[in-house]
């Protein structure tokens, strides 16, 4: 559960991510499409984020994002893409359409929104070393996704 064997690690990072999905839970009874979408972002995005800039992030090209020298490029294309792919799967899924009512457009001006979520909340992610980052990455797609759906 810890990154680097702390157990303050275990307080913030575990800990934001329940508070996360307790609060789309409440926030996100009535309307579910932000809440959904923030929490893919957030268990897909993010967890591909590390995996990919642990992987792949030490390179010059996939190095270092110029902003922040913590975060890689690999991880914020890895959050952008998987998270994006994984809402598009999401989407497709029958029951899923049942439950999540999106506006009507048409296939691609959805996934060009979907990917402009997924980039805004990938670009929120990259922009902090805070241990509370799971929140920022929920609040930062949330806040997208209503605007843009």
């Amino acid at each position: 559960m810890s990154r680097t064997g702390n157990r303050r690690e275990l307080l913030r990072g575990p800990l934001s991510y329940g508070v996360v999905f307790v609060l789309a839970t409440v926030v996100g009874w009535r309307s579910s499409v932000s809440s959904v979408f923030a929490l893919v972002l957030l268990c897909v995005g993010d967890g591909f984020a590390e995996l990919f800039g642990k992987a792949y992030g030490k390179g010059r090209i996939l190095g270092s994002l110029p902003y922040n020298r913590k975060k890689t490029l690999a991880g914020t294309l890895a959050f952008v893409v998987f998270s994006w792919i994984s809402m598009e799967l999401l989407l497709a899924l029958p029951q899923t359409q049942q439950h999540l009512v999106l506006p009507n457009f048409s296939p691609l001006e959805r996934s060009l929104r979907i990917g402009g979520v997924c980039a805004v909340a990938a670009l929120a992610e990259s922009s902090t070393n805070s241990d509370w980052d799971n929140v920022i990455v929920y609040a930062a797609g949330a806040v997208a996704a209503s605007i843009v759906f």
